[in-house]
């Protein structure tokens, strides 16, 4: 949980945490057997871990935030042409990478 008024922190502590997410490192932290949870301490720690170099980080977010919304758009439109794939086909079978 962040407490901040500041809308620009609020919007750096997202990316953060997404970008913590998205490179799984707070999968090692993850405990449950069957519903995957985070302690609030454990995800301080991992967040704090980062967040030290965080001076470091600021001036590479808004090329990072550019990066990571790409790629969620591109996520997007390749479900999009799997979705026409199928309709077409009535099959899709990935392509050995």
């Amino acid at each position: 949980m962040v407490l901040s008024c500041d809308p620009a922190h609020l919007y750096y502590f997202y990316w953060l945490t997404y970008g913590l997410w998205y490179t799984g490192r707070f999968r090692p932290v993850l405990c449950g057997s069957c519903v995957e949870l985070i302690r609030i301490a454990d995800a301080r720690r991992v967040i704090d871990a980062l967040n030290v170099n965080g001076h470091l980080i600021e001036p590479q977010l808004p090329a990072l935030i550019k990066g990571l919304q790409l790629q969620q758009k591109l996520t997007k439109q390749i479900e999009k042409l799997k979705y026409c794939y199928v309709s077409l086909f009535g099959t899709f079978n990935r392509m050995e990478e």
